[in-house]
């Protein structure tokens, strides 16, 4: 994780927060204390595909069709602060991805 905050204090990173075993769509605390240490904010990315192929694994993996259309969203950045935070941090991150769930099933 140390290596990663000085990584991240010179480059941007790009981190999934369930890891790779998950569960699914869980928030593991390093990436908030990665954010906060690093000093660096929080940036939710969202990815929609026109046609996709759904995979039946732990994360319901997405993966696009060829030729298909995407459309990728991106959140203002959150700040994290303090350890005190985090709770908030992952609440916002959740309603980001809700509304663009919600924007692409409509």
């Amino acid at each position: 994780m140390l290596e990663m905050v000085r990584i991240a204090r010179q480059s941007s990173l790009a981190i999934t927060p369930d890891g790779p075993k998950g569960p699914a769509f869980s928030f593991h605390p390093g990436v908030f204390q990665i954010a906060l240490l690093a000093k660096i904010p929080i940036v939710p990315i969202a990815v929609h595909a026109d046609r996709e192929w759904l995979f039946n694994s732990w994360d319901k993996f997405r993966f696009p069709k060829p030729f298909a259309r995407l459309k990728v969203v991106y959140s203002e950045p959150i700040p994290v602060n303090s350890k005190d935070d985090f709770e908030a941090v992952e609440q916002q991150i959740r309603a980001f991805f809700a509304a663009e769930e919600k924007k692409f099933n409509a």
